[in-house]
């Protein structure tokens, strides 16, 4: 092998290395940003039912949906009373137009899912803590409790029968 061959088969073998070595480093590198993100009240990834995800360039924030979000309150409101299963709620949220960020009826699980998500009171998941978001919040924080308790009742009555 000739010297310039020698100089080009040695670039190739580092540059093959460089993308190994990014490859490896990828996954830890977006979990570390995804965390970083979570930790200053952002989220990544698309939004809730009730919100929008928008953007400007590299900015991107959420807004309240106009149309969703006035319907997730209520789902919020209702189940805070107690006098609701998830079915009962799901069917009178269904029959008012209530769908998924893809248009799909929704299952209990997924309203559950919502009615969790403490998101909706203004906070964001950063690992196992909760800290304020940068998005406005759907419902006071105390309804959001309101509801986590009476979800919890209702559970527990479920269970013990």
């Amino acid at each position: 092998m000739d010297n310039g061959s020698r100089i080009v088969f040695d670039m190739k073998e580092e540059i093959a290395q460089a993308r190994r070595e990014r490859d490896r480093l990828s996954p830890a590198l977006i979990r570390a940003g995804i965390a970083r993100k979570q930790a200053a009240g952002g989220i990544s990834g698309p939004a809730p039912l009730g919100y929008m995800n928008k953007r400007i360039g590299n900015e991107a924030w959420v807004e309240i949906d106009p149309t969703a979000a006035p319907l997730v309150k209520e789902a919020f409101e209702l189940m805070a009373t107690g006098t609701h299963s998830l079915r009962t709620l799901l069917a009178h949220l269904t029959e008012k137009g209530m769908r998924s960020t893809r248009g799909k009826i929704l299952n209990p699980g997924s309203l559950r899912w919502v009615l969790a998500n403490p998101f909706y009171c203004g906070m964001v998941r950063a690992g196992e803590k909760l800290v304020l978001g940068k998005h406005k919040a759907l419902v006071r924080l105390e309804l959001y409790w309101k509801v986590q308790g009476a979800m919890k009742a209702r559970s527990s009555t479920h269970s013990q029968a």
